[in-house]
């Protein structure tokens, strides 16, 4: 006669052998799902480093700051603020590019070039060289729009900037680290054909937009990077609310 015992045993050494297989399929899903996170969670983080290691490199900015219009000299001031590493001045504007039987709207974004060593969103060229420093009628176009509209170094292209028309000699080739992702303030998807980023003379937008040893926007290298910008806010806004001061911008806000 069999005991109870027993036959408890032989049953559940048959559920265990019904069971073995989707224990073991159950298994291997789980491993494979560990395994991807792992790979994500790797693949995110070298990204990310990847990320820092270049902004920092091209030193992009922590903080940019529109203005209507702050005089050159009053760039000192801003460099004695709290931990304020690196500030710069610079000239934005709007304009559209002339193509010859395009219809579309090309929206120009500008930027003026320093005429010392640039230390904040640096310029890198892929083809070409630098504007001289005495040509206003020289520029760098952006990479995307340029290798959309098959466009080279040594072109000459025709734009509109304030109603006025330039024909502009494209030195070079080149991307910014605030242009990695290459669109409009207005488009939710870059847009390569439609829209381009150019960085001139200073003297240039100097005249086109009468900010003649001015600026419309500053931007900010800051010891603390991001951590510190709510503290800091309060600070900019007492020192340049005079000129026309709209908002900060900080690296995370920007596009």
């Amino acid at each position: 006669m069999v005991s109870g015992r027993a036959l408890l045993f032989r049953k559940l050494i048959r559920d265990y052998r019904q069971l073995l297989v989707p224990s073991l399929v159950i298994s291997l899903v789980m491993a494979a799902g560990i395994a991807s996170l792992i790979m994500s969670l790797s693949a995110m983080r070298s990204l990310s480093l990847s990320k820092d290691e270049t902004y920092q490199r091209l030193e992009f900015a922590d903080l940019t700051v529109p203005v209507v219009r702050m005089p050159r000299t009053a760039l000192a001031q801003l460099l004695r603020l709290p931990d304020v590493r690196q500030a710069e001045c610079r000239i934005t504007a709007e304009g559209q590019v002339l193509l010859k039987n395009v219809q579309n709207n090309i929206t120009a974004r500008f930027h003026s070039l320093p005429e010392r060593n640039m230390t904040v969103n640096g310029v890198h060229i892929l083809q070409g060289r630098m504007p001289q420093p005495a040509a206003l009628k020289e520029a760098l176009v952006s990479d995307a729009f340029a290798k959309a509209w098959g466009i080279h170094s040594g072109d000459t292209l025709e734009v509109l900037l304030n109603g006025r028309r330039f024909k502009l000699v494209i030195s070079g080739i080149a991307r910014s680290p605030d242009y990695v992702y290459q669109a409009g303030s207005a488009a939710s998807l870059p847009e390569d054909r439609l829209f381009s980023v150019w960085w001139v003379s200073r003297r240039l937008l100097e005249q086109t937009q009468n900010l003649r040893s001015a600026c419309n926007e500053i931007l900010f290298r800051l010891h603390s990077g991001e951590r510190e910008i709510p503290v800091l806010k309060s600070i900019f806004e007492s020192k340049i609310k005079h000129f026309g001061y709209t908002q900060v911008i900080p690296r995370s806000r920007q596009l």
